[in-house]
């Protein structure tokens, strides 16, 4: 079992990385996470991180070893997706425990992401808030049935992503706090 505790995975994944690098592909970060948490992943895979999920930030490191490292580790491969099923059992536990509130909300968005993925509808309506929230903060202009970002949100740093395998979505900054 690897010696690596759950706050080095939150630190690499929150400190050592942006944003956007959490949802781009890139040949080199795939590399450092295999060399960095290759073993870690492997023991998570085998449900050997138990003790990991004492805690918010313990549980919130396996999830994102086995649904976030997985995919950079296995690219392109079905492999990518062989721990979607513990992720998201993982992910159920941890909102049923209450203990999901407890974690900064930049750090949410990676508890949740497993549910989203599986069910892409369980995220619908907080994206939907969220878009309403940033529209009424001047971030997003309605444009017919959908959203535009506005000179304000350009200048905020937010990104829209046009291509994604769970459909187009906007990023937002962690300094932005939308409700």
């Amino acid at each position: 079992m690897p010696s690596i505790q759950p706050q080095s995975i939150l630190h690499f994944w929150f400190e050592e990385l942006t944003t956007k690098q959490h949802f781009v592909k890139d040949a080199a970060l795939d590399e450092t996470i295999r060399a960095r948490f290759g073993d870690t992943l492997e023991a998570a895979a085998r449900c050997e991180l138990f003790a990991w999920r004492a805690t918010a930030e313990g549980r919130l490191a396996e999830i994102i070893v086995l649904d976030q490292f997985s995919r950079n580790f296995y690219r392109d491969t079905p492999r990518a997706f062989a721990q979607d099923a513990l992720a998201l059992v993982l992910a159920q536990e941890l909102v049923a425990s209450t203990q999901d509130r407890n974690l900064p909300e930049a750090q949410r968005v990676f508890a949740y992401m497993p549910s989203c993925t599986a069910s892409p509808r369980w995220c619908m309506p907080k994206r939907r808030r969220r878009r309403m929230f940033a529209a009424e903060q001047g971030y997003l202009a309605p444009n017919g049935d959908k959203h535009a970002l506005t000179t304000k949100g350009e200048k905020a740093a937010i990104e829209f992503v046009a291509k994604s395998r769970f459909g187009p979505y906007f990023l937002w900054p962690q300094d932005i706090h939308l409700s």
